[in-house]
């Protein structure tokens, strides 16, 4: 994938603003390796896990949000902020953590002064035909756009590894406000390029799923640890409040409700995954997690997942061809992408899918927010989309071929059925020898649905006469 587009896709490093987990007493041990404060909270004679910047874990300290953070009570907040990360992670802060406070506005601004990868064969153009395979971004908006706006309307906070600083984007424009437990996200991404340098090959990830899994591991540490923090202010810790929720200001275009629940499955899903590892090895267990990431998001929502390695046969005719991104020019989006599919298109086209109600997760799971699960993905062994480009000028057609791989045929059915449903939620007529056709609206285009066994492949094209050319019938 793009890495121009990695954090946008993927929300990456950042917390995006969501209700919180069930808030639960602690029931995880205290923390042995970290030094126990003084009754007067004396500075250490060394740097000691748990103090940092001259203040304790534990240690009272003197902010008022009301009229906005000043230097002083910024630089409190922060070094306990730090100390207590350490705390709850065992772990030592190396260096320094800068911070900066900008609007919503702002934040928009510098989004769209990143560069893009536009063109007939650039890398947005092939994200759009992956994100439209989904059924999640039409024809009528630009995946790049789209993703976004709705992660700018949505991120509260962000880390850069190549600043080496937190950023925190505010509704008020007017005074500093921070809230506390992004701070604390934030900084444990901070700790973490600090002990293994996010900026790492094995951390990039060339496909979707690939991008879900890692964020997975990364954004689930820092929910797992913003979780445990929450909990240690409900049982006694000194917390600073949250500032109340202001107006959201200008951030950018509407957000699109499918975009949103793919790239807040690891912020979601996260948490449980290294609370899994954590109570069964320890923070050993997520070291080893960190060392050799998880390949496909169906990890995080299962450890025993089974994925296989999908490669669709070019069988293009002359004029047509694959893209030079991705992996071999193909995308996996995997079981989370698919399952927003089937949500995203029952809530808002009515399709015959799933009950969008399914998404609402297990209350008494305090790590997990929403489930990802349904009998239509459960047997998802493996995906891949392969956008494919005409040669014709100066106005270039698109199509797909997006091909997945099922447990069983049962499972190939079902998903199979579950495509024809989303073809009919949109109007889409058959033209015979499971040949379709949507004539109007984003999704307006021809398909080809062929299942073989445990696998399914929808093939896409601007017309039914351009399927055969994009990939040719067995």
């Amino acid at each position: 994938m793009s890495p121009t587009h990695r954090r946008a896709l993927a929300v990456l490093l950042a917390v995006v603003l969501l209700g919180g987990c069930l808030a639960v007493p602690p029931s995880e041990p205290t923390p042995t390796a970290v030094a126990t404060p003084p009754a007067d909270f004396a500075d250490p004679d060394s740097d000691v896990i748990g103090w940092e910047q001259g203040i304790w874990y534990s240690e009272p300290i003197t902010v008022d949000q009301g009229d906005g953070l000043d230097a002083r009570e910024l630089d409190q907040l922060l070094a306990r902020s730090m100390a207590r990360v350490e705390y709850l992670r065992t772990a030592e802060f190396t260096a320094p953590v800068g911070t900066r406070v900008i609007t919503r506005a702002e934040y928009a601004a510098e989004r769209d002064e990143r560069p893009r990868e536009d063109g007939p064969r650039g890398y947005d153009r092939w994200n759009d035909q992956v994100w439209e395979a989904l059924f999640i971004i039409g024809e009528d908006a630009r995946s790049a756009a789209t993703i976004g706006d709705t992660t700018t309307g949505a991120v509260a906070g962000y880390y850069d590894p190549e600043t080496a600083t937190i950023t925190i984007v505010t509704d008020r424009a007017d005074r500093t406000v921070i809230d506390p437990e992004t701070l604390i996200h934030e900084l444990v991404h901070a700790l973490q390029d600090q002990r293994i340098g996010l900026d790492a090959p094995r951390f990039a990830g060339q496909t979707q799923d690939e991008q879900l899994a890692i964020a997975g591991v990364i954004e689930g540490e820092a929910g797992y640890i913003t979780q445990r923090y929450r909990e240690q202010c409900a049982g006694g810790w000194d917390c600073v409040a949250a500032p109340p929720a202001g107006a959201r200001t200008a951030g950018g275009g509407a957000s699109n409700d499918g975009v949103f629940i793919t790239v807040f499955q690891p912020y979601s899903d996260g948490p449980a995954y290294v609370h899994r590892l954590v109570s069964r090895a320890g923070w050993a267990a997520v070291d080893d997690a960190f060392a050799a990431p998880p390949r496909s998001a169906a990890t995080i929502l299962d450890a025993d997942a089974t994925v296989e390695t999908v490669r669709p046969a070019d069988r293009s005719a002359a004029g047509w061809s694959r893209f030079d991104h991705g992996r071999d020019g193909a995308d996996v989006v995997g079981p989370v992408s698919l399952y927003a599919m089937l949500w995203y298109q029952a809530r808002t086209a009515g399709a015959d899918t799933i009950d969008p109600d399914t998404l609402r997760s297990d209350l008494t799971n305090r790590y997990d927010t929403y489930g990802y699960e349904s009998a239509i993905t459960a047997g998802y062994r493996g995906d891949a989309v392969v956008p494919y480009v005409s040669a014709e000028q100066p106005v270039p057609r698109y199509g797909y071929v997006f091909e997945t791989r099922w447990a069983t045929p049962a499972d190939a059915d079902r998903f199979a059925a579950a495509m024809r449903a989303i073809i009919r939620a949109h109007d889409g007529t058959a033209l015979g020898d499971d040949t379709y056709l949507i004539a109007s609206g984003p999704f307006a285009d021809a398909f080809r649905i062929d299942t073989d066994g445990r696998t399914v492949r929808v093939v896409n094209g601007p017309t039914p006469a351009a399927l055969a050319a994009i990939d040719a019938p067995r």
